[in-house]
């Protein structure tokens, strides 16, 4: 007598002498084998191709059995997987603050301004501009290049009184030297940069009118200038461009 089983369903009959593939097809039906399950022979792995020549005999136990996909196992490992890793990234992900020393500083330089040069204006008059100093620029802890730039504010007034305005404008270091070149601040250039070397500071800076010239209109009958002749200039000093 033959022992066969599937899943729960099992029978003992006489199947002696029949070949495994016989007794799959007899059982295919009333046990509900699919045609997938895997024939084991006394707890050994048939092969399907062998089915066919492989004989029962009696005391033998014959199973089928259909293997379960691994699948669902790979998947829940993976999870587990990203689970334990994701855990780690959020164990790693936080946060922290810092503070950067920074050293505040005073300004770079400080600006004191003088009166300058003065000059007489007329009607239809030419004139020169004499040299004077207009400002002097302190550095104070920065070493580095400073841009001076001068403005002339009060152009509005100034065309009613010069047809022509120009000032020679140069700066000078703390002996007496050539910190810049020098260059001209008019009524049509009214806005003038110098930038300078301040790395190895000598002293204060000052800003001159070295020399310059102007020429007046003739003035509207009962016009006389009451401020409107005098040249109001503005300096900033700034950080010159690396």
């Amino acid at each position: 007598m033959v022992e066969i089983r599937y899943g729960t369903q099992y029978e003992v009959t006489d199947l002696a002498g029949k070949t495994i593939s016989e007794a799959r097809e007899h059982f295919r039906a009333g046990f509900g084998i699919p045609e997938k399950a895997q024939a084991k022979l006394n707890g050994n792995k048939v092969k399907g191709n062998s089915e066919i020549d492989t004989v029962l005999n009696d005391d033998d136990r014959l199973t089928f059995a259909v293997s379960r996909s691994r699948t669902p196992f790979l998947v829940g490992a993976l999870l587990l997987a990203l689970a334990v890793t994701g855990g780690v990234f959020a164990a790693t992900a936080d946060s922290a603050t810092v503070t950067l020393g920074i050293s505040a500083q005073s300004d770079l330089a400080t600006v004191t301004a003088f009166a300058g040069p003065t000059w007489t204006v007329h009607p239809r008059f030419k004139g020169t501009i004499p040299n004077g100093k207009i400002f002097q620029i302190a550095p104070q802890s920065f070493t580095g290049d400073l841009l001076a730039t001068l403005y002339i504010t009060n152009g509005n007034e100034l065309v009613n009184v010069y047809n022509a305005l120009v000032m020679k404008v140069q700066i000078f270091d703390g002996a007496g030297a050539n910190a810049t070149q020098p260059a001209y601040l008019t009524l049509e250039n009214s806005a003038l940069s110098l930038a300078f070397n301040n790395t190895t500071p000598t002293g204060n800076y000052t800003v001159n009118i070295t020399s310059g010239y102007y020429s007046n209109f003739r003035w509207v009958t009962g016009f006389t200038p009451s401020g409107e002749e005098d040249p109001i200039i503005f300096l900033e000093v700034t950080q010159a461009s690396p």
